[in-house]
């Protein structure tokens, strides 16, 4: 179970791409210049299932992928240090440098990973949950002004929805060589909507081919077991290259508040004796949104994702799974086909 719901918390990024705010202006209404969703009026959709989510590793140079979410390469609070090989104090919390040459990305997610890496193989844990049916990331991209997507298309406002989903019959989905096959048909919980309308819902643009959304917060609840955990991702971002009916090489990004999560996380009994665990090993990371007494007290984190094309279903709740049950849902569902 904790393993599950630590690879829970890496789809929480993929709900940060959250809804607009309430400026009078009609197309420019976030911190990103991004449009208010509701202005997207074209007439193409698509709809697609996030088919891999990574953690980002540095390359052999040192530098790392990433958004810069605090728009300066400087630091903007006090983070912790730890000593070096050389027994020098070292910043745990510097930007780092994007193989591109983007200084100021904040990534402070990557040295996370590296830091329970001995104990816990996240991106293996979010393969698995996505190959099991566990970890099914809808979005859907409405108000396309063109049919067909190339590296030349140029859009200033679409609409883009996040949702959890499932298989129909609640099972795996279909693989093949250990991937998700495109085409297949998923279904929407319902817990993805909230009085009619998603819950995550953010204008975006598409700009030579590239799809790009965010810059809004969005409070989020994530189910773990029969619990829920609720916090928020702040400064969501979502950029993504189209390949035809697919999504490549696309990055989702924000910062999550150290005490809000560890609230959080101790609301649920069986975990309520975690915050002493957690505390110091994200605070060790901490590199967002100085407090009061100038210390960063929010850890910013960047995935890579794809994303392959998928058939629209119903809005519902995930059955239990029959393994047996030859009727339930699609026959091919859970099936390798490598």
């Amino acid at each position: 179970m904790k393993t599950r719901s630590i690879a829970c918390l890496f789809l929480a990024l993929a709900g940060a791409l959250a809804g607009c705010d309430d400026s009078s202006s009609t197309k420019k209404p976030n911190d990103l210049g991004l449009c208010d969703p509701d202005d997207a009026t074209g007439s193409n959709s698509r709809f697609l299932v996030i088919s891999a989510l990574d953690t980002i590793k540095e390359d052999k140079d040192g530098n790392l992928e990433g958004f810069n979410l605090d728009g300066t390469a400087k630091q903007t609070c006090e983070c912790t240090t730890s000593e070096d090989e050389n027994g020098n104090q070292v910043s745990n919390c510097g930007d780092y440098t994007s193989a591109e040459g983007t200084t100021g990305i904040d990534n402070q997610f990557s040295r996370l990973d590296q830091e329970v890496g001995e104990v816990l193989n996240l991106s293996g844990e979010i393969k698995k949950n996505i190959g099991e049916g566990d970890l099914i990331v809808l979005v859907s991209i409405d108000g396309l002004d063109d049919k067909t997507i190339t590296s030349t298309t140029n859009d200033d406002c679409v609409a883009v929805e996040i949702y959890l989903g499932y298989v129909p019959n609640g099972g795996p989905p279909e693989l093949k060589d250990g991937e998700l096959v495109a085409g297949q048909t998923f279904d929407i919980r319902d817990t993805s909507f909230t009085d009619g309308m998603a819950m995550v819902r953010v204008g975006g643009a598409i700009e030579n081919g590239r799809l790009i959304a965010g810059g809004a917060d969005i409070p989020l609840s994530l189910p773990v077991g029969s619990a829920t955990i609720d916090f928020v991702i702040r400064g969501g971002r979502f950029d993504a290259k189209f390949d035809g009916d697919s999504l490549k090489g696309g990055l989702i990004g924000g910062f999550i508040d150290v005490e809000e999560l560890i609230d959080s996380v101790e609301s649920i009994e069986a975990y309520a004796s975690l915050g002493a665990i957690l505390r110091p090993v994200l605070n060790k990371f901490a590199d967002m949104n100085p407090g009061a007494d100038k210390k960063c007290t929010a850890v910013s984190a960047a995935l890579t994702f794809d994303a392959i094309s998928a058939v629209r279903g119903d809005v519902g709740t995930r059955p239990d799974y029959d393994a047996g049950d030859s009727d339930a849902g699609d026959s091919d569902a859970g099936v390798d086909g490598g």
